[in-house]
């Protein structure tokens, strides 16, 4: 049974919502534009927006490490030996990163 759609004058359906709400994300965003055009260092506006998706990246990443760590423990792993596993990587990647180092930077003298 398919519903009638009323004829309230203040009832928006959907997609009347979603256009309202795309054209103020559209708004907002021009709003920042504005502020960003009104400065004097045109350079803070590139530095920010990078700033903004690191954090973004950053954010999502540490949500990926969260899914792939439950997906392990649904797997059988237990968290000891995630953890372990992990220590075990870290001191590898420390040890990479030694072997890269300049053979002056590890005997100064």
């Amino acid at each position: 049974m398919k519903l009638k759609e009323t004829q309230d004058p203040l009832y928006k359906g959907n997609e009347q919502w979603q256009k309202t709400f795309n054209q103020q994300r559209k708004d907002r965003l021009n709003d920042s534009i504005c502020e960003y055009l009104e400065d004097d260092n045109p350079e803070i506006f590139w530095r920010e927006l990078n700033e903004c998706l690191d954090e973004w990246i950053s954010y999502h990443k540490g949500q990926s490490d969260r899914a792939s760590l439950m997906k392990k423990m649904i797997g059988g792993h237990r968290p000891l030996q995630i953890q372990q596993d992990l220590e075990t990587q870290t001191s590898l990647l420390q040890k990479k990163a030694m072997t890269y180092e300049t053979p002056d930077a590890r005997n100064p003298g």
